[in-house]
């Protein structure tokens, strides 16, 4: 609970238009149960939550640095050009602000914001995925699962 209230002090250093570089028109923030995800377009910043469900466990800066990069690593291998790094977030005299001087409080995964419209959900509901389509992308995946190196872990909970 307390780890959490200390990342609660940077919502609104992230929600401020004027704390990205880039300067974005605005930034609107969605919450999932593991994530506050920045929409600061044309980029979009995910923090981890500093929580444990077991399954998952963030409850450390170490642990959420790490699993950022290996989101990152990870998601770049199907979606390359979205997944950009992670960037650290550090607080000085000043507060918060990305990279600087001061010291690391926080990491976030860095994306490029995709369009709404273009999500393949959304795609579908409109009727503008075709077979020929489909067929594309279910042989892009069956390639990319096919040529992975099964782990223990995939083993024990992927049957």
């Amino acid at each position: 609970k307390e780890r959490l209230c200390r990342q609660e002090r940077l919502i609104p250093f992230l929600l401020e238009p004027r704390s990205y570089p880039h300067r974005p028109a605005g930034v609107r923030m969605v919450q999932t149960h593991a994530s506050l995800v920045f929409i600061a377009p044309p980029y979009v910043y995910k923090l981890k939550k500093a929580v444990d469900f077991g399954f998952l466990d963030f409850s450390t800066l170490e642990k959420r640095r790490h699993f950022c990069e290996r989101e990152v690593e990870l998601n770049r291998r199907l979606s390359s050009g979205v997944y950009l790094g992670v960037e650290s977030i550090h607080e000085s005299e000043a507060g918060f602000e990305f990279g600087g001087d001061g010291r690391v409080v926080e990491y976030v995964v860095r994306m490029r914001k995709l369009t709404d419209r273009n999500f393949l959900d959304r795609r579908l509901a409109r009727g503008e995925v075709g077979p020929a389509e489909l067929d594309r992308i279910v042989a892009a995946l069956k390639e990319f699962y096919l040529s992975q190196e099964p782990t223990d872990q995939i083993e024990q909970k992927g049957r």
